[in-house]
């Protein structure tokens, strides 16, 4: 009886605080929270479920950013509630750069997360769109939406880092592929 009632206390003395610091209806200023969002395209030799498969599955060969100065394996489960995960020295130790959320293989990949920026309270979904563009290449539209208490400028260092990746590193890694993989 006496922990119940105090229970009740001390629910009571929160709730009427925490009345006190927000008002309903009132729309409240948060120093910190950016929102941002970017497209960028990129075309490369293969088709969309070809470009799909080598930009899933082991990324390791092509992505250059980790926690970990030499990962055990970076890599993205291309299926919904698949993970986008780096691996130190097996799988007690690592982490979740982002949790697939959509996918339709050579058609669309979807991930949400915080990426490499776990630290932040950031929220960032990331959306692949394949499409054809001509009779041996593909396009990649890239999809950026974030929110999140973050500096202000990381977001424009966010969209450089994306061009990084897939304007540089990854499409290098696609062109040194033989023309016999791409095409098949």
């Amino acid at each position: 009886m006496r922990i119940t009632l105090l229970f009740i206390l001390l629910s009571l003395t929160l709730y009427s605080c925490n009345q006190e610091k927000i008002k309903p209806g009132t729309e409240q200023n948060i120093p910190g929270i950016v929102k941002f969002s970017f497209e960028q395209d990129y075309s490369y030799p293969g088709t969309p479920d070809f470009i799909f498969e080598k930009i899933t599955g082991d990324i390791s060969p092509w992505w250059d950013h980790s926690f970990s100065d030499n990962p055990d394996s970076l890599f993205i489960q291309a299926w919904p509630g698949g993970g986008f995960y780096e691996y130190f020295d097996g799988p007690e130790n690592g982490a979740l750069h982002a949790r697939v959320i959509y996918s339709d293989k050579g058609k669309i990949l979807r991930m949400n997360g915080p990426f490499g920026l776990s630290g932040y309270a950031l929220d960032m979904t990331v959306t692949y769109n394949f499409s054809k563009l001509g009779k041996d290449s593909a396009k990649l539209s890239l999809l950026v939406n974030g929110i999140g208490n973050i500096p202000t400028g990381i977001d424009t260092i966010i969209a450089k880092v994306w061009d990084h990746f897939l304007g540089k590193r990854f499409s290098e890694y696609i062109g040194g592929l033989s023309r016999f993989e791409t095409t098949q």
